[in-house]
């Protein structure tokens, strides 16, 4: 394969309301019981803590090119996430345009440069018709995210943590229909809340967005997760079909919420 250097394109990002304070409440000198102001319970959310954890993963060739060669090219869609985080905006999702153009391996490179700047990093392969991150990053794992919607295993056993490169996965083991029509459940908010409050960014692999499978479960994600944000893969040819009214069309609630489009140029040799 020949990876030619990817670009990136901000797209109109809609930033969600910001909620006004709440003036402080005049509570008339009433004194306050000490216990008031002790430290809540833990949570099991405090606790969370990935149940499996590896040395590191096994990041693809292509991964690696891109990062060495055109780190230049990536660094604007970098830096559209960085901005995001600081403005609090850490659940992301990474989808494509089309089949084949390079969805998983730009979410890969995305979230090791994001680990590379000192973020914290989750990976959810979101992927329900075509799952495959497990195997991408070298792992072979028995649970994954439709064993955690079902509610057969708790968060933390279906989580991979890798110590050297600062990034947890929660991938999918086989994926389908059945098990994407469980992300209506409590566990599919859970899960992206959790992921919140633990790690910096929370990457999202979307898939698709246009296909007829896998996009209608892109935007169950998005909206059950509450993503806050979405990142277009395209490929050469497909660039320039990339027109907003299309994605206003197919998805208007992940329009509103689109920070760019990489176009991830991989054409065979």
């Amino acid at each position: 394969m020949r990876m030619a250097a990817p670009h990136f394109r901000l797209g109109t990002v809609t930033a969600p309301a910001t909620a006004t304070a709440a003036a402080p409440r005049d509570t008339g000198g009433e004194r306050r019981p000490l216990s008031a102001f002790a430290a809540p319970a833990q949570t099991v959310e405090a606790r969370f803590k990935p149940a499996m954890e590896v040395d590191g993963f096994r990041w693809s060739a292509t991964c690696r090119n891109l990062i060495e060669r055109h780190y230049n090219r990536l660094r604007p869609a970098l830096l559209a996430l960085l901005a995001a985080d600081d403005a609090g905006r850490s659940l992301i999702g990474i989808g494509a345009h089309a089949a084949g153009v390079g969805c998983s391996t730009v979410l890969a490179c995305l979230a090791k440069l994001l680990a590379d700047t000192g973020k914290s990093v989750a990976i959810v392969d979101g992927n329900f018709a075509a799952p495959g991150l497990a195997l991408q990053l070298g792992l072979a794992v028995q649970s994954g995210w439709e064993d955690v919607l079902s509610g057969a295993v708790p968060l933390a056993e279906g989580v991979v943590y890798s110590i050297g490169d600062r990034v947890a996965l929660l991938p999918l083991i086989r994926g389908g229909i059945p098990a994407a029509e469980k992300l209506d459940a409590i566990h599919a908010s859970v899960t992206a809340g959790v992921l919140r409050y633990h790690y910096d960014m929370v990457l999202f692999d979307l898939g698709n967005l246009f296909d007829p499978v896998q996009g209608p479960i892109a935007r169950r994600i998005a909206r059950q997760c509450r993503l806050d944000g979405v990142v277009l893969t395209s490929g050469l040819a497909a660039a320039s079909a990339i027109h907003p009214h299309r994605l206003v069309q197919t998805a208007p609630e992940l329009a509103t919420i689109c920070l760019g489009v990489v176009e991830n140029q991989l054409r065979a040799a």
